[in-house]
């Protein structure tokens, strides 16, 4: 899935901010710490909590977010996922109540982990009795996977 995005320059660096149609929301993907501190400085925002933490996400105002994600690992993009969709939500004033229909919560958060495994590169199945890989800044992490039938 091809997100439309918008590019913003910080520091003679290109940033690619992925856009979320449906909550006209707008976030980065950070997984350096070092661009993460870069970024943050752009907006005149502390970043030494955020760095000192697996995964974070900073909201810089109600539609524009920065995903981080500092471990390279998938669990912890899953994580930071559920917090963007739920800050979504919020921002739009949705009256999305997920204790009794969760759906709109779930198709969100499908949305914007499909778009951020796009942009990483990785493909979202699994293949049974395969071996899968996926690659962030250079770190490839494989896993066997055994799928019952």
């Amino acid at each position: 899935m091809k997100a439309e995005s918008r590019m913003i320059r910080i520091k003679k660096m290109r940033l690619k901010f992925l856009y979320i149609p449906m909550y006209k929301t707008y976030f980065t993907l950070s997984t350096d710490k070092d661009l993460t501190k870069k970024i943050l400085a752009h907006y005149n925002y502390d970043s030494t909590k955020v760095l000192e933490y697996a995964g974070a996400l900073v909201s810089l105002n109600d539609c524009n977010h920065v995903l981080c994600v500092h471990d390279n690992s998938l669990t912890t993009i899953n994580h930071e996922v559920a917090h963007l969709a739920t800050v979504c939500l919020k921002y739009t004033n949705c009256s999305c109540d997920i204790s009794h229909n969760d759906e709109q919560f779930a198709y969100l958060i499908e949305y914007i982990t499909d778009i951020i495994y796009a942009e990483l590169g990785i493909q979202n199945v699994l293949n049974a009795n395969k071996k899968i890989g996926f690659r962030i800044k250079n770190k490839v992490h494989t896993y066997h996977v055994k799928l019952k039938s």
